[in-house]
């Protein structure tokens, strides 16, 4: 049995259909806004993590105010705490849990051997079709092939 593995270089972040789900269009403009715009991505180009506010424009309800431009910002504030996918983590500091994004892959997928895989440590185990989260802007994903 080999095991095979497909690299995806991804591009950036995109939207899991629970937020497009459970959310209004101006709450997935801003989830989505929060996951494109450098100004809230970390070091990592990872969601940042957002006080309420910001005097440079970097907190969250600049964010929801840049994007909903006129319309009941406490209203989408409320919303996107409400659906559980904003979580304020520490005092006046909010973050994006995970269950709203997922990496967005390049079109093609490069499979390798799992021996060639850089930083591969061990034995995957009963990992099949496990997605590893990475921050070096690029994830696998497993397949079993006899």
């Amino acid at each position: 049995m080999t095991v095979m593995f497909r690299c995806y270089r991804f591009q950036g972040w995109e939207t899991t259909e629970l937020v497009e789900l459970l959310l209004s269009p101006y709450a997935r403009e801003v989830l989505s806004c929060w996951l494109t715009d450098l100004q809230f991505l970390d070091e990592n180009l990872e969601p940042a993590l957002l006080p309420f506010t910001d005097e440079a424009g970097g907190g969250l309800l600049n964010l929801v105010e840049r994007v909903v431009n006129g319309h009941s910002s406490a209203r989408i504030l409320e919303e996107l705490l409400d659906s559980g996918l904003v979580e304020q983590a520490a005092v006046g500091i909010f973050l994006l849990r995970r269950a709203a994004y997922v990496p967005s892959p390049s079109e093609q997928p490069e499979e390798i051997p799992r021996e060639d895989i850089p930083h591969q440590r061990g034995n995957t185990g009963n990992r099949a079709g496990y997605r590893t989260r990475h921050t070096d802007r690029e994830f696998c994903t497993s397949s079993e092939r006899s």
